[in-house]
């Protein structure tokens, strides 16, 4: 039927414009093996300031967050990222982009899995490689302490 998703596999990976969007941050969060309070709480911030969500109640974000957190911790956050970033739409790339760094710096500290992550998110998102090293050096300043 129309509207309906697939089912099994296919349907694990397939995201709709939002859950793309949001994959690529919740996919940053927990690209180190685990999400601090503070990483969770930007999560939360960055998805309500988007376009994207405006209309999106509690329970229906808390779903999708279970089930993007389910494909990160089952499948990885790279694979997470990697079926999502199709689905961001082009003009807001960069701004998920941004947030993925933010969230990547907000714990101060950045750890190589996460330096990891930020670049392929560059790579799959097609963002040229001044505008990411920009939005990175952004993030690194918003954060020091």
């Amino acid at each position: 039927m129309a509207g309906e998703r697939p089912t099994g596999e296919s349907s694990l990976f397939h995201f709709n414009a939002a859950e793309s969007y949001a994959g690529v941050i919740v996919g940053v969060a927990a690209a180190d093996g685990s999400v601090s309070h503070g990483e969770a709480l930007e999560v939360v911030h960055a998805l309500t300031r988007s376009s994207l969500f405006r209309g999106i109640g509690d329970k229906q974000l808390n779903k999708m967050m279970r089930r993007l957190g389910a494909v990160a911790s089952t499948h990885g956050p790279t694979r997470l990222l990697e079926a999502c970033a199709p689905g961001v739409p082009r003009d807001l790339r960069a701004a998920a982009f941004a947030w993925a760094a933010d969230i990547a710096y907000s714990d101060g500290k950045v750890s190589a899995e996460e330096i990891t992550y930020l670049k392929r998110a560059a790579e799959v998102l097609a963002l040229p490689d001044a505008v990411a090293a920009k939005v990175l050096e952004v993030a690194r300043i918003r954060n020091a302490d």
